[in-house]
């Protein structure tokens, strides 16, 4: 009997320690219309890809659910302090990209970049926080990483 109380404790454990609005997935590589653009994904254990933000085409994002891929449309943009050309360690930049369902922000602070002179360039990567907000009533939010960068021709 003691056994079964702790093994369907362990197992109620389990349970809550997962997010239970958490339904992302990572993205796949073909999900992706463009190699220029901004990841962003979690600091989990295999640090996948769940957010896709094209450089090329700023009204285009992607993420991908149990579902399939979402497209998302942009909605803005913030540079703190104003965007320069080389982004400086401790620069601040916030993202909002969303559909009818699916509302994500991101809210990330350089930790390193490079000139896009540079001819060993992997763009800007930046720490933060990514937040989504499902059917306007779920929240997921996890600490993130990101990354922008076109790769060299």
């Amino acid at each position: 009997m003691k056994l079964r109380i702790l093994s369907a404790a362990a197992a109620l454990l389990t349970f809550l320690a997962l997010p239970a609005t958490a339904q992302m997935v990572p993205l796949q590589e073909g999900d992706v219309s463009s190699a220029c653009g901004c990841r962003f994904g979690s600091d989990a254990p295999g640090k996948p890809t769940l957010v896709f933000w094209s450089q090329e085409d700023k009204r285009e994002a992607v993420l991908r659910t149990a579902k399939g891929v979402q497209k998302l449309s942009f909605y803005g943009e913030k540079y703190i302090p104003e965007q320069r050309e080389v982004p400086r360690a401790g620069d601040r930049f916030t993202l909002q990209i969303a559909n009818g369902d699916t509302n994500v922000q991101w809210l990330g602070t350089v930790t390193s970049s490079c000139s896009p002179k540079a001819k060993r360039c992997t763009g800007t990567s930046y720490k933060g926080r990514l937040v989504v907000l499902w059917d306007g009533k779920r929240r997921e939010q996890m600490d993130a990483w990101g990354q922008c960068f076109c790769p060299a021709p």
